[in-house]
């Protein structure tokens, strides 16, 4: 009896690691641990570094939770170099000095109201002229607002949009875009003040309604290519990156102060360099608690998010100018001292976006076996969606008996799955990452859920067993 149940346990075990693993050409990576009993459930190619796709922002958001706190707020200044006189008159420049939160204006988070509550809280200091210009200044990191390592098809899109440190309605603007004539003229408008672009136009203006628009652009760049095909008379509503949101800020903080009765006598402009030797902070606006911005990451998959807490860890090192190298050397060293090995991992950014992101299960489920031990694990935990009920998590373990939280990822040939299951009072870590596969997304989804399933099923089958046998005959 007892080696019929042995031998039935194998073949549950067995599932993962046979032919169905391995249709096509993919690269399969999976790793499960019991993290009740601290035992590895299942391990195939644990330690080869993968492409995880949006499951680096788990990283991200779990180490942005360890050193700065489930309770932090990101702050955004209003500063000067002037005094106000007793007329009411600020004699000098307005900064505003952004401090990486992505939160301005969100639409992704619902928060509103940033420009509202500067020009409430400047008239309340009795503020009715400025001498002065409006300077946005978004000089807390330095460079890479896009991460050098992204796709160019994923700049201008409303999920590449670049990391700045003054950001403001995520980045994104509506832009239409109309083919006037058959000779490619073209009557293009954005949404915001200081987000006008100049476009290069690509696209082949047709007879017919067609209207396939492909965008490209850069961050701080004005020019926005446009190809594909539009037909004559055709409107094209488009979501494009907003390309320098400094500009933006400093034009809607300049007309909201009008609107309030403050008027300036100035420009609203960016800078490049500030130094705040000698000036007063008059206003501190903060984001929502860091807990509602991972949860929004996690739940959203938000890369525009992501990449700012990402560039946010880079300051903890350096205040202002903090590099890209920055955040990445912060997230490996703080790991690399919880006993990870961070030399199978390889971080270009914070988001997951990059196809030169590599890390290995094994990486991932000491990580997320840490976490479930950490301070912040109830924070950390709470962030991750339920799989089967909501978030990017829904299509996966829907009607199972499982209790499950994960983070998904994907991208063009790439399917992960990394987080938690709770099995039979058992709880399980557990990161599963397909590299290059060449079956539908659809058919690999299945292929994740059902391994996932035979790997626990049958390791707490092999529990049982071990239970059976103090009370099995040799019969």
């Amino acid at each position: 009896m007892r080696k019929l149940f042995g031998i039935l346990v194998m073949a549950l075990l067995a599932v993962p690691f046979g032919v169905e693993a391995r249709n096509g050409h993919a690269e399969w990576g999976l790793v499960v641990k019991d993290l009740t009993g601290k035992r590895v459930v299942a391990n195939e190619n644990g330690s080869v570094k993968m492409t995880p796709a949006s499951t680096m922002k788990l990283f991200t958001t779990a180490t942005a939770l360890e050193i700065l706190g489930p309770a932090y707020r990101i702050e955004t200044g209003i500063w000067t170099d002037g005094k106000i006189d007793e007329r009411g008159v600020l004699n000098g420049n307005l900064y505003i000095k952004g401090g990486l939160d992505p939160t301005i204006e969100s639409s992704a988070i619902g928060n509103y109201g940033f420009f509202d509550s500067v020009a409430v809280a400047l008239y309340g200091l009795g503020i009715k002229k400025v001498n002065g210009d409006i300077i946005a200044d978004g000089n807390i990191i330095y460079g890479d607002e896009a991460s050098p390592k992204w796709v160019l098809e994923d700049l201008a899109t409303y999920y590449g949009v670049g990391c700045f440190g003054l950001s403001v309605y995520d980045n994104v603007q509506n832009v239409t875009v109309k083919a006037v004539d058959k000779n490619g003229k073209l009557s293009v408008k954005a949404q915001y003040p200081g987000a006008e672009i100049n476009v290069i136009n690509k696209l082949r203006i047709v007879g017919s309604s067609d209207a396939v628009v492909y965008t490209y652009s850069i961050p701080y760049g004005k020019e926005v290519l446009l190809e594909g095909t539009l037909g004559v008379g055709v409107t094209k509503y488009l979501r494009l990156a907003i390309t320098n949101p400094n500009e933006v800020v400093a034009k809607t903080l300049l007309s909201k102060l009008g609107s309030r009765g403050i008027a300036v006598d100035g420009d609203a402009r960016e800078s490049r360099w500030t130094s705040y030797e000698g000036c007063n902070k008059l206003y501190a606006y903060y984001s929502p608690f860091l807990l509602n911005i991972i949860k929004e990451i996690n739940f959203n998959s938000n890369n525009h998010y992501a990449q700012h807490i990402f560039r946010l860890l880079g300051t903890q090192v350096h205040t202002r100018n903090a590099t890209l190298k920055d955040s990445e050397n912060v997230v490996k060293s703080y790991w690399k001292r919880k006993g990870i090995n961070i030399d199978e991992m390889a971080i270009y950014d914070g988001n997951g976006l990059s196809p030169m992101d590599a890390l290995s299960p094994e990486v991932m489920v000491s990580m997320l076996e840490y976490m479930y031990h950490s301070k912040s694990a109830f924070s950390f935990m709470s962030s991750l969606p339920e799989c089967g009920v909501e978030g990017t998590v829904k299509a996966i373990f829907r009607g199972k008996d499982f209790y499950a939280r994960a983070k998904s990822g994907s991208m063009s040939g790439v399917q992960a799955y990394a987080g938690y299951v709770n099995y039979k009072n058992r709880i399980f870590a557990f990161c599963v990452i397909v590299n290059e596969f060449d079956e539908e997304r659809s058919k690999v989804k299945m292929m994740i859920e059902q391994r996932l399933i035979n790997a626990i099923k049958g390791y707490e089958a092999s529990l049982q067993g071990d239970r059976l046998d103090v009370n099995v005959s040799e019969e």
